[in-house]
């Protein structure tokens, strides 16, 4: 590990509650610096659920006293911005609430999550703030060099840095955990799928669940879950009755949100392959969560996922709204020895590239 330094660090962004993939990646963030360094959290989100469009407007006007007030009593922190937006109303909203607060002789990183950032430098309604938000910003942090690469046109190399997104120790496994999945997994005669993402189209959660239902045509015994809550009741009645339709009672499960870590934890651990069809990722948490248990991932090469899953190795990369792809791929995997080598390479991926050792060195190289 690096030295601790000696200017505290803030990190300003969305902690949890809500549940969501950024909200953990900035807790997760700050955890691993606080416990290596002076680091403190700044929420910018709101303190109770969803706001309506007139009070999310107010909890904003309000954040921006708050910031100033809060960065001013840490005249030497540098600031880890990691809810910086990539779309037209939060950029404008970034530019005049929250880049304000930020004294001019304070460092400030920001922390990138999705892979549209660099549409704000194409955009003619974002252009011109865009480059004077890159003017004022030291450094900007992608989880991957693919998404770095995407903004090498308008960024420069020496304020673009890659640091993968940390995972969260409450759902860790150790290698003797990944090796008593892998003896249990010999021992069933049932491949468990994990669905874990928002309940949206997008996600590809209707693609997964017509390769569930091809599978067990085939009569391949699987038993599906998924994780995620639904942004609509119209989709989630859709779903529902997809299930009767498909006679699916007894094989899918759906969790809704699941918030609870060790809830989470205990669906890696049931799970034999993770299947993730999306059409737009930036680094995926799931999938280096999955990883870690030693879960193979069948997913779409969108993002940051081929960077993290070499096709035939640790998963499979298949194209995107193809059930019969997925249904193809988690058959492969129905064979055990063919399981169990992907299983022990995806653990190995895992133990190279996204340990928090690795992780944490980097961040505190970058900020020192």
């Amino acid at each position: 590990m690096q030295g601790i330094r000696s200017a505290p660090i803030l990190v300003l962004g969305r902690f949890p509650p809500p549940i969501d993939g950024q909200t953990l990646a900035t807790e997760r963030l700050a955890g691993l610096l606080i416990a290596h360094t002076e680091a403190y959290r700044v929420n910018t989100g709101p303190r109770s659920g969803e706001l309506s469009k007139t009070k999310r407007w107010i909890h904003y006007l309000r954040l921006r006293l708050r910031l100033k007030k809060t960065l001013r009593d840490f005249p030497k922190a540098t600031i880890l911005w990691n809810s910086i937006s990539p779309d037209p109303a939060g950029h404008f909203r970034d530019i005049m609430i929250t880049l304000p607060a930020v004294r001019q002789d304070q460092r400030i990183f920001a922390v990138l999550h999705r892979g549209t950032f660099s549409k704000l430098f194409t955009s003619p309604l974002t252009a011109i703030t865009a480059h004077r938000l890159l003017a004022r910003v030291e450094g900007f942090v992608f989880p991957t060099e693919g998404l770095a690469n995407q903004c090498a046109s308008w960024i420069p190399s020496e304020k673009r840095f890659v640091i993968l997104n940390e995972m969260d120790s409450e759902i860790a496994f150790s290698q003797e955990d990944v090796k008593a999945k892998q003896q249990d997994r010999r021992k069933r005669d049932k491949l468990n799928i994990l669905f874990a993402g928002h309940m949206i189209p997008a996600k590809g959660y209707l693609q997964t669940l017509e390769a569930v239902r091809l599978l067990t045509h085939r009569s391949i015994p699987v038993e599906a879950h998924f994780a995620g809550g639904w942004t609509n009741r119209k989709d989630k009645e859709a779903f529902a009755d997809l299930i009767s339709t498909y006679n699916l009672e007894r094989v899918v499960f759906h969790h809704g949100l699941v918030s609870d870590r060790r809830r989470m934890r205990a669906l890696y651990q049931n799970a034999d392959v993770l299947v993730l069809p999306s059409v737009t990722e930036a680094q995926c948490l799931v999938v280096s969560e999955s990883l870690n248990a030693g879960v193979p991932v069948v997913a779409t090469p969108v993002g940051a996922i081929p960077e993290m899953i070499d096709d035939g190795n640790e998963g499979y990369l298949l194209p995107s709204r193809n059930s019969t792809a997925i249904a193809n791929a988690v058959e492969k995997l129905w064979d055990i020895e063919r399981w169990l080598g992907m299983s022990i390479m995806a653990r190995q991926r895992y133990e190279s590239v996204f340990s928090s050792e690795k992780i944490c060195d980097k961040w505190l190289k970058l900020l020192m």
